[in-house]
């Protein structure tokens, strides 16, 4: 007997939606934080050390966030898992709980989330 792909009109499971927007977060806090680092490496000559200072402060607090979103990344996973699975035919991979790695979670929820809008159509 052929195993049996799931029917996305016959969904079991109930929980939100919103899951794939914590792991949304992860690309833009880096992409946030580099930016910000370059600008900050371009006026730094030209520029108080107050400033300097003040835009070292706010990466730190975005590398923070980011770390928390690290650690909450195999949570928030396993229920968008669950979500894609009961709407769609993807399965996806236990491969993607990777996403607790600080650098390597900025492929791996790039990847995750392509991967998801192909196959849910959001995001």
């Amino acid at each position: 007997m052929a195993p049996s792909t799931p029917d996305p009109t016959q969904s079991t499971y109930t929980g939100k939606d919103r899951w794939w927007l914590v792991l949304a977060a992860v690309p833009l806090l880096f992409l946030s934080w580099l930016a910000l680092s370059v600008v900050s490496l371009t006026i730094a000559r030209v520029v108080p050390v107050w400033v300097t200072g003040l835009l070292t402060e706010i990466q730190g607090a975005i590398v923070v966030a980011s770390y928390l979103v690290s650690l909450a990344a195999p949570l928030v996973i396993h229920h968008d898992r669950q979500f894609v699975a009961a709407r769609s035919r993807w399965s996806p991979s236990v491969l993607y709980y990777l996403a607790v790695i600080p650098l390597a979670n900025v492929v791996v929820t790039g990847l995750y989330l392509w991967r998801r809008h192909r196959y849910v159509g959001r995001p």
